[in-house]
């Protein structure tokens, strides 16, 4: 067996994988998501290429759509349909097509329990997604398998890079899989919506379609959008977990009671833009610490880079809960704290920055880069329930920089 040489990006997504004679190159958008596979073997470089449920082969043409209950091939005007047949975990252990009045085997394949195929019959199809329904990386012999977020090396039931959530499951080795429980576990690439027992949209990491959730939550999925008579976007619940709002009030909102929700009680953190506001993921957030930089974001010249659309836009203030009082433990307070002037002094100077305090008072600064000293702003109202009543700070903002 030859050896071989592996690279992965700074968000330990692999690159490139390589042994003396092959290498495979995967390319990648700014949120990760993967867009064209290249395997190179001398003179022959045929590239894959991927978006969404669509994949085009080498000359871009349509070649594979996936489907509900398989995959469609695509050869010129022609479709050919593959059905699946899952267990429980989503492996797929038949694939056939209809044959007239009758059906017709294509493939046939039994796992080990975690993940190595043990007996695999193929007959017309050369299905690649096999062990939960995950594309099998059988180039130069790797036989890893492509769940999005991470590649699984099935051969030794690990993955190859640690858990982004590991700090969460600190009894677990970082590079477990599914806590050593294959028959029963599933680890799929999460990262869904669904909708709580209260009403209200949640995202979570280890969400997605093949989760059982509680009684009274319904799945949503990666993505989900709330949009008005005339068919404008509202409520845009990204694949990230963060949430685009056109609405100040419905932002401020979602806020405030998510970061009091039971269960919950994580800092909450929102850039007000000049039309809309963006609250940020929260699944790493504690309930006296807000991120961005974890989730992707970031500030240049008075902007956001926004890892989701690749794009970046002007930022009128941003605004974060202190909900947690700890019962005056750590002199944890209301207003912005030290860290917070620092870090907005730093990565947004001359923008102001709001809290939503424990105390129900609304906290506003502005400070430099170079001062390091920040200015409380004066303000038209000072209550968290006037945002909650529909006061803007967009418009309290523009009015104060404009006099």
């Amino acid at each position: 067996m030859m050896m071989k040489k592996r690279t992965f990006t700074r968000e330990e997504k692999l690159r490139i994988i390589k042994d003396a004679e092959h290498k495979v190159l995967y390319i990648y958008d700014a949120t990760g998501v993967k867009l064209k596979k290249q395997v190179v073997s001398g003179a022959d470089t045929p590239d894959r290429y991927y978006a969404g449920a669509f994949e085009y082969d080498d000359n871009k043409e349509l070649e594979l759509i996936h489907t509900e209950e398989g995959v469609i091939n695509v050869t010129g005007s022609t479709y050919d349909y593959e059905y699946f047949l899952k267990d429980h975990l989503g492996n797929t252990r038949v694939t056939f097509k209809p044959d007239g009045n009758s059906l017709t085997l294509l493939q046939k394949v039994d796992y080990y329990p975690f993940g190595m195929v043990a007996d695999k019959t193929n007959g017309e199809s050369d299905n690649k997604y096999l062990y939960n329904g995950k594309e099998l990386q059988d180039e130069i012999d790797l036989d890893w398998y492509d769940y999005g977020a991470r590649f699984y090396d099935a051969q030794i039931g690990r993955w190859h890079v640690q858990d982004l959530l590991a700090e969460k499951y600190y009894e677990w080795t970082p590079y477990n899989y599914v806590g050593n429980n294959p028959i029963k576990r599933i680890d799929l690439f999460g990262f869904d919506w669904y909708i709580d027992k209260d009403g209200s949209y949640q995202f979570d990491p280890k969400v997605n379609q093949g989760t059982k959730l509680q009684n009274g939550q319904v799945w949503v999925g990666e993505t989900h959008q709330i949009k008005d008579d005339e068919g404008n976007v509202t409520t845009d619940y990204r694949k990230d977990g963060s949430i685009m709002f056109s609405n100040e009030k419905e932002a401020y909102s979602r806020m405030w009671v998510q970061a009091n929700k039971e269960g919950v009680n994580r800092e909450q953190f929102a850039v007000i833009g000049d039309e809309n506001v963006l609250v940020l993921p929260e699944y790493l957030n504690t309930n006296t610490d807000a991120y961005f930089q974890e989730y992707g974001y970031g500030f240049s010249d008075s902007k956001l880079i926004d890892p989701v659309s690749g794009l970046s836009f002007s930022i009128v203030a941003t605004i974060h809960t202190h909900q947690d009082d700890l019962n005056g433990e750590w002199g944890f307070v209301a207003l912005p704290s030290h860290e917070d002037d620092a870090t907005f002094c730093n990565y947004t100077p001359n923008i102001p920055y709001f809290t939503m305090g424990y105390d129900g008072n609304i906290y506003g600064y502005v400070g430099t880069e170079a001062s390091k000293s920040p200015i409380e702003l004066p303000r038209g109202y000072n209550k968290v329930n006037d945002l909650l009543k529909g006061a803007s700070l967009r418009f309290l903002v523009k009015y104060n920089t404009e006099k």
